[in-house]
């Protein structure tokens, strides 16, 4: 894993690999769609994240959370 991939380094990551995706036609290391749900989990969500959460859920064919419905 490269170092700094997130503030507290690689050490501190605790999801799975990353993976490769693509912003434009860049490909880009990521974190995964089911990783990135997790991320949003454990805090009070805002109206924004709840938005998000479903966005990519939907895109990625994944179950929305009960929360962010």
């Amino acid at each position: 894993m490269a170092p700094g991939l997130t503030p507290g380094g690689p050490t501190s990551w605790h999801y799975g690999p990353p993976v490769t995706g693509r912003l434009g036609e860049r490909l880009v290391r990521c974190a995964s769609a089911a990783d990135q749900l997790a991320m949003h989990e454990g805090y009070a969500p805002r109206a924004t994240d709840r938005a998000d959460v479903r966005l990519l859920a939907t895109r990625f064919d994944l179950p929305i959370p009960d929360w962010a419905r």
